[in-house]
């Protein structure tokens, strides 16, 4: 029978098919049995449908014909049933699939009566399945908002894939985006049976977006426009001015000295400083007006509809005066500047180009003049910048080309007033130029960044000379060389200065590096390490302009010098300046006090020389002794003059 065959069992008593289960018929008076398989469609067999007889005996067509109608129906309610179960079973997987689903899912049919939603849904409009399927979709979501989707229903009913945007507001208030999407469900007919409805709720999506559109037009640290905008906003601006024949002022600013800040303080106090300048520029323009901040201390600001340069120059002094009073940063007093580059249009461009980078040239041109000033762009500041440029190109020759040399300046023990060392200074003699200021070369060399090539020659070169002086005089002269930020901030500065205290064979003692306390208060726990190597090697260090920065002998009691260097900018007016001299006593007396050194820069005059020999510092230097000169006329002034003599 399993296999599909009808088996016919006249006597079960004899039949050996019946052997298993022959004593429980019989027991129940069972003896004979027709029995029929019940096929599915597909001819599997479901099962058996059987007639049991309590005698003996032979089929006959009548009863087998009812077998074969009894099978037939029995193979269809069993098929009927397990449709019904594996229909039931796969509308259970459905739910659950479309309950785990992150957003909202329903069906309705052509009538638009839900058929089937899930837990979302039901979240979304707060009811029930229950209540929500049979319901026509107005009943549901209200026949306001049944009112305003219509369109997009008529849509999807004609068979259209439908997609939209809504805001709906929550019970607290809050906005949420919803993204709707309608799926039409067509027949093969080509009519539309019905269709999904899916919402998503799309706010953090949103949200994002609009941050990263904030993000990619703003500063992310003072919010302000960034280059991206400003450059949008100047073109916008431009358009408007020359349809209705308007000016438009670009302000090119940059901070003065910021980089003493970041060096000083750390740049996290650097940023808190940008933040608050960003704040007053903001308060000190118009609505109409723009401030921008295009990176590092650099702010741009477009004022449109202006009048005349008299306008746009108030607007520039108002600028600078919000800055005059000092900064909070951190617990620290701060005081800023900056410097304005100013250009016009159309005056100085027809473009956003051409006015930014005018305005930038008129910017350097204010640094040259003293900084926290501002100044309108002319022709002659472009002839500037281009000389300026034309001098970085030759800069980038000039130790290739051997045209920088030093010039050696006495340092003087104040209680012998004899000479017992000197300071190297580079120069440079510039084969069309003649001899370049350093005032000129050095900023230029400390922003491309040469300055660390040119200090490394300059250290080779003095302590070359420098041993070659004293072995020829036999004297015992030290020589100090300046280190630039740059230097100081590299790894193997240890090492370098190892190197060339071996190739020039100086012995470490009569070396001195002058670093400036801005150079040492920029990273104080590199700096430390630094400072301890190149100690343990015998070579001295000096803190040069001390008092020009934000540090204090007590911060840098931490760190291994040997002595401090007096800012000439304290000593030029001592004694008569009241306040001049109270620092340097003060700094004279906390040095000693702390067992440092203490050089006095700048020394010009006799009583200059009195108020420091009184105060007990120890060493001196300045024109008052000697000024900057070249190796052979350094050389000549030690055999002249006395009793400044070496020891």
């Amino acid at each position: 029978m399993y296999r599909g065959e009808t088996v016919i069992s006249t006597d079960i008593a004899s039949d050996p098919l019946w052997v298993d289960y022959r004593a429980l018929a019989l027991s129940h008076g069972l003896h004979a049995c027709w029995s029929v398989p019940i096929l599915s469609p597909t001819g599997k067999v479901l099962g058996s449908f059987a007639a049991y007889f309590g005698a003996k005996r032979a089929p006959d067509e009548k009863l087998l014909a009812l077998l074969e109608i009894g099978r037939h129906i029995a193979g269809i309610a069993i098929e009927r049933d397990r449709a019904t179960s594996a229909l039931q079973s796969r509308s259970e997987q459905l739910q659950m699939v479309m309950d785990a689903m992150p957003f909202s899912i329903a069906y309705a049919d052509r009538n638009f009566r839900y058929v089937v939603v899930n837990r979302r849904f039901e979240e979304l409009f707060h009811r029930s399945r229950e209540e929500i399927i049979g319901e026509h979709t107005w009943d549901v979501i209200g026949k306001g908002l049944f009112e305003q989707i219509k369109p997009y229903m008529d849509r999807v009913m004609q068979g259209e894939v439908v997609t939209y945007e809504r805001t709906r507001v929550d019970g607290q208030g809050n906005d949420h985006h919803l993204e709707v999407l309608y799926l039409p469900q067509v027949g093969e007919d080509g009519v539309v049976l019905g269709h999904f409805g899916i919402v998503q709720d799309i706010t953090d999506r949103k949200r994002d977006e609009a941050m990263l559109q904030f993000l990619a037009n703003h500063d992310q640290l003072t919010k302000l426009p960034n280059r991206n905008q400003f450059t949008q906003k100047l073109g916008d601006a431009i358009a408007r001015a020359a349809r209705y024949k308007h000016r438009v002022g670009v302000l090119f600013i940059d901070l003065d000295r910021f980089k003493n800040v970041n060096d000083t303080l750390g740049h996290e106090s650097g940023d808190t400083l940008l933040v608050a300048v960003a704040e007053r520029f903001h308060k000190a323009l118009r609505e109409t007006d723009t401030v921008a901040r295009l990176g590092g201390d650099e702010f741009t600001v477009i004022l449109e509809e202006v009048g005349d340069a008299g306008e746009i120059a108030t607007t520039a002094q108002r600028l600078l005066e919000n800055l005059v009073a000092p900064f909070d940063v951190q617990g620290q007093e701060v005081f800023a500047s900056a410097s304005i580059g100013i250009s016009i249009y159309p005056d100085d461009g027809p473009d956003a180009t051409s006015l930014l980078r005018n305005a930038d040239m008129a910017m350097y041109r204010a640094k040259e003049l003293g900084k926290n000033t501002f100044q309108f762009f002319t022709q002659e500041a472009t002839i500037a910048s281009v000389a300026r440029l034309q001098l970085e190109n030759s800069l980038r020759r000039a130790i290739e080309r051997g045209e920088f040399v030093l010039h050696y300046q006495p340092m003087v023990d104040l209680a012998s007033l004899q000479i017992v060392g000197m300071e190297a200074l580079v120069r440079w003699m510039h084969p069309d130029l003649g001899m370049v200021p350093p005032a000129q070369f050095i900023p230029l060399a400390e922003e491309t960044g040469l300055i660390v090539q040119i200090g490394n020659w300059v250290l080779e070169q003095a302590c070359r000379r420098t041993r070659a002086l004293n072995r020829a005089g036999n004297l015992n002269l030290t020589v100090s060389v300046n280190l630039s930020a740059r230097q100081f901030r590299r790894r193997d500065l240890a090492q370098s200065v190892a190197a060339v205290l071996a190739e020039t064979g100086l012995p470490p003692a009569q070396l001195e590096l002058e670093v400036t306390e801005s150079s040492v208060m920029d990273n104080p726990e590199a700096a430390v390490l630094t400072l301890s190597e190149l100690k343990a090697m015998g070579v001295h260090f000096s803190v040069d302009d001390f008092g020009t920065g934000y540090s204090s002998l007590s911060q840098l009691k931490r760190f291994p010098i040997d002595s401090l260097k007096i800012d000439q900018s304290f000593v030029r007016d001592i004694p008569a300046d009241q306040d001049d001299a109270a620092i340097v006593s003060a700094i004279v007396a906390m040095g000693h006090r702390l067992r440092l050194k203490l050089i006095a820069e700048g020394v010009e005059t006799p009583e200059q020389l009195a108020f420091l020999k009184e105060l007990g510092c120890d060493l001196v230097q300045g024109y008052l002794f000697g000024k900057p000169m070249p190796e052979e006329e350094f050389v000549a002034f030690l055999a002249r003059e006395s009793p400044l003599h070496p020891r």
